[in-house]
């Protein structure tokens, strides 16, 4: 099997595309998830915490004012539900919106039902034994290790640094308990959410090189694709080299009402010549055609008077041997030139 060395086209993409095969980070799907969610709370800890703090309040209010019934509880939860939706659903779209967004931009918009069909080829024991060592296997398990090293090599230097502000919390009003230790969770965090990230960006441009790599194609692939897509390049050859020929014959179809006489076969074939003695060193063959296209040169000849002469073994003989556009050759001259005198052009 030949070695796959050329680089994937875009017909080729966009087929894989189709089918779903797309370069796509999960990694870094999850790490941004995790970074919007952490900007989220320090935008909005402080209205988040109010929220909650009043709803703790309302409950207990209702809590020593209200008897226990089926509709107290459901007052309490509706009041539950209503204030919980206000606060974290729009936690809840905004994080949607980024994973969506994260994948849109990763991949484009991607549409297809092949990844949920089964694939029969990945069962099986050799199949297993070949993921099993793959280098994305390797590669995760690198990944995985460095980031289980540095989410706590970052941990207990953040613990460290932050002993004394811990020891404070003992001091803090239990009203503002639960602020002052997001405060310090988020602290703690952030540098570890930028490592991630980093991490993350390694992993984004190891999988579009590994998917660039499996999407590689040999040199045959690359030509059988273009002929698929092209069609066969000595059929293109022959079709652009017939077209030519049209255009050259529609062209001499205007050269009809310029010739000095048309011979013909004379159903068969039509031959215009055109001759002037002081500029052309013989008859030039400017129209010539078969069956439909001598008739229609018989008919412009007798639209613009141009007379027509009827030589069968001649016509045919100037069909065969003069390219459009060239001069009769030299055995031609003397049948020429008895048709010339005989329709008085001699002179010319």
């Amino acid at each position: 099997m030949s070695e796959k060395t050329e680089t994937a086209t875009a017909y080729k993409l966009k087929k894989a595309k189709e089918k779903g095969q797309v370069s796509k980070s999960s990694e870094l799907i999850n790490t941004t998830q995790l970074a919007v969610i952490l900007l989220l709370l320090w935008l909005y800890r402080t209205k988040a915490w109010q929220q909650m703090l009043a709803v703790s309040q309302e409950q207990l209010h209702l809590t020593g004012h209200l008897h226990f019934s089926l509709k107290t509880v459901t007052y309490i939860f509706k009041l539950l539900t209503n204030n919980l939706l206000y606060l974290w659903l729009p936690f809840a779209l905004i994080l949607v919106a980024t994973t969506i967004l994260c994948s849109l931009v990763q991949t484009g918009f991607v549409w297809s039902a092949a990844p949920l069909s089964p694939r029969f080829e990945r069962i099986g024991l050799v199949a297993g034994f070949k993921r099993l060592f793959s280098t994305k296997i390797v590669f995760d398990l690198l990944k995985n290790l460095l980031k289980i090293a540095l989410t706590g090599l970052i941990s207990f230097y953040s613990l460290r640094q932050m002993q004394v502000s811990f020891l404070k919390l003992s001091s803090v009003m239990p009203a503002q308990l639960p602020m002052a230790i997001l405060q310090l969770m988020l602290r703690m965090l952030c540098p570890l959410v930028v490592v991630l990230l980093a991490i993350s960006l390694i992993d984004k441009l190891y999988t579009r090189r590994k998917f660039a790599k499996e999407q590689r194609m040999s040199k045959q692939e690359v030509k059988e694709e273009y002929r698929q897509r092209e069609g066969d390049p000595k059929i293109k050859s022959r079709i652009r080299q017939l077209q030519s020929e049209l255009r050259k014959r529609s062209a001499s179809f205007e050269q009809v009402k310029t010739a000095d006489l048309v011979i013909t076969n004379p159903t068969h074939y039509a031959i215009a010549l055109k001759y002037d003695r002081l500029t052309m060193p013989a008859p030039k063959l400017i129209c010539k055609g078969r069956n439909e296209q001598a008739r229609i040169i018989k008919k412009l000849a007798l639209r613009h008077q141009i007379p027509l002469v009827e030589n069968k073994a001649f016509a045919r003989r100037l069909y065969a041997s003069v390219e459009l556009n060239q001069w009769i050759r030299r055995e031609h001259f003397p049948a020429a030139a008895a048709i010339y005198k005989q329709l008085g052009l001699g002179k010319r």
